[in-house]
């Protein structure tokens, strides 16, 4: 689509797969304390994250998608998962009394997480300027993280 005609605004958020336990999970803060435990990670099938898994020989249980994981963990079938961040928002509202909760601190590793960028036509050089300087001031003074956190969906500033 327009190859060669589009240019990457800089990233203005980091989004990422986090991790969710409870149960025998809880108090867990790595997937290295989750497989000395024995643990299996509830993953979406085919993702980037499920493959991570399994390259490293960590325990998982497979899911269609990130819906269905978090349904897992609110009927305590599961005691760990690893989900793309917004799905926590997602799953606060359809779970409420749910136990689970991110890992406080939790930031993805490298390979896990990845920038959003704005796209813009190479040629529209002041809309790219005007875009740029915007995600600048907001990064800054923290309204996009006051955005983000506002639903409740994890926030990192873009990735290096």
């Amino acid at each position: 689509m327009l190859m060669g005609q589009l240019a990457f605004a800089r990233p203005h958020l980091g989004m990422g797969y986090v991790l969710v336990v409870q149960g025998k999970a809880a108090g867990k803060k790595t997937l290295d304390e989750i497989r000395a435990a024995n643990i299996k990670v509830g993953v979406m099938m085919s993702t980037p994250i499920d493959d991570y898994l399994f390259t490293n020989k960590i325990s998982r249980e497979l899911f269609l998608d990130n819906r269905r994981l978090m349904r897992a963990m609110a009927n305590d079938e599961i005691d760990a998962g690893l989900v793309w961040g917004p799905a926590i928002a997602v799953a606060r509202r359809e779970f409420p009394n749910a136990k689970f909760q991110m890992v406080p601190g939790y930031v993805p590793e490298p390979g896990q997480r990845f920038n959003l960028n704005f796209v813009v036509r190479k040629q529209d050089k002041s809309m790219m300027e005007f875009i740029n300087k915007g995600i600048e001031e907001l990064l800054a003074n923290g309204r996009i993280k006051q955005i983000v956190e506002s639903y409740n969906v994890p926030f990192y500033p873009p990735f290096s």
